[in-house]
């Protein structure tokens, strides 16, 4: 029986890098109840009892659930309000959706992949009938996109060109985990908004950004991110897209165009090879956290003059940095600006100035400088 008092939160793939940082974040900022789930129960139970020494008085709780087994969600979800995914988990999202439509519980996910969208809007008429709110590709990559172009909108009287690019080093605990990069990679879903209308990207759509010492100079190549759809109405942009840097000189250069050519026989075969080779490549630095950087660079005109204006954020742990941007999603979801029952892109429905001075609070600052 589901707590109308108390907010009882599952963390599914609690255990995994991005689902450690989620619960102890969760238990560092909030009063709720978290269960740390997945289908590993015996890394479930060990995370909780370190995240008991750190946090003696608050209920943590494990659980067994295993996405491919739609009968184990049923019966972990009835007891939490919301369950945050953090498990690499994109082609089971139907099943998880209809677990969470029949415990009535809401859902988060942090998933990359734009057809995961797709899978939860089949669901919208019953998401909206049982009163539910789902919000998928919740985190910073994709998450806090829009809202960071949003921010800057402030900066101009007309704001023309908004262009993120975003570095990060390569750290994955296992092949599956980058299934997502690589199908979006050989999905070729990228696009650009140019001269007001979103268009197909490819590699020569590639930009050069200087980072900072840690990433210094990246190529950095054009993503899809469906966020950003609508914004060229809503700021009256002209340009605009979101730009990853690749990994290393074998990954851009061996790894990524392997995969291209495997994905004219198979697709499948494709994401198999290439998350091995990517995983075999970066598995050395398990140990490390993963640094991110976001650079946003914004053009337009203020006062009549024209102004350039870049925004960074630096992390040295993406997955702490993608755990406190839910969170800090999550707090709105809390207060209830996501009040409507209804399936929602995390990018396009948070209030990014509530966002980031969430994030300021938590330690995550963003540095502006303007010419």
């Amino acid at each position: 029986m589901k707590s109308k008092m108390e907010r009882a939160i599952m963390v599914l793939g609690g255990y995994g890098g991005v689902g450690k940082s989620m619960s102890d974040s969760l238990l560092k900022y909030t009063n709720c109840t978290v269960t740390i789930a997945g289908r590993d129960i015996k890394k479930a139970k060990a995370f909780a009892a370190v995240l008991k020494q750190q946090f003696p008085s608050r209920c943590i709780q494990t659980c067994y659930a295993d996405a491919s087994e739609r009968a184990s969600l049923v019966s972990a979800f009835q007891a939490v309000d919301l369950v945050i995914i953090t498990a690499t988990i994109p082609n089971l999202m139907d099943d998880v959706a209809k677990a969470a439509l029949q415990t009535n519980t809401d859902i988060i996910d942090i998933l990359v992949r734009g057809d995961v969208i797709d899978k939860l809007s089949n669901h919208r008429k019953a998401i909206v009938k049982n009163g539910r709110r789902f919000i998928t590709q919740a985190g910073f990559h994709p998450g806090l996109a829009a809202p960071l172009i949003r921010l800057a909108k402030p900066y101009f009287d007309d704001y023309q060109t908004a262009n993120l690019m975003i570095a990060m080093e390569a750290i994955f605990e296992k092949p599956a985990a980058i299934h997502e990069i690589i199908y979006e990679l050989i999905s070729e879903n990228a696009q650009i908004l140019e001269n007001r209308k979103w268009r197909k990207a490819t590699y020569r759509d590639a930009l050069t950004t200087q980072f900072s010492e840690v990433f210094g100079s990246k190529k950095c190549f054009p993503l899809q991110m469906r966020e950003l759809y609508g914004l060229e109405k809503e700021l009256g942009l002209r340009q605009a897209g979101v730009y990853a840097s690749g990994f290393s000189s074998f990954i851009d250069n061996v790894v990524f165009p392997l995969a291209m050519l495997i994905a004219f026989i198979s697709k499948k075969a494709s994401q198999q090879i290439a998350s091995k080779l990517l995983y075999m490549s970066t598995k050395n630095y398990l140990q490390n956290r993963p640094r991110v950087e976001f650079r946003l660079a914004a053009e337009g005109i203020k006062n009549g003059q024209k102004r350039t204006v870049t925004l960074t954020m630096v992390s040295d742990d993406a997955f702490n940095f993608t755990a406190l941007v839910v969170l800090a999603g999550l707090n709105q979801y809390f207060s209830g600006i996501v009040a409507e029952p209804g399936l929602y892109l995390m990018g396009q429905v948070v209030d990014e100035t509530k966002l980031f001075a969430d994030l300021r609070r938590m330690g995550i600052h963003v540095e502006e400088s303007t010419s």
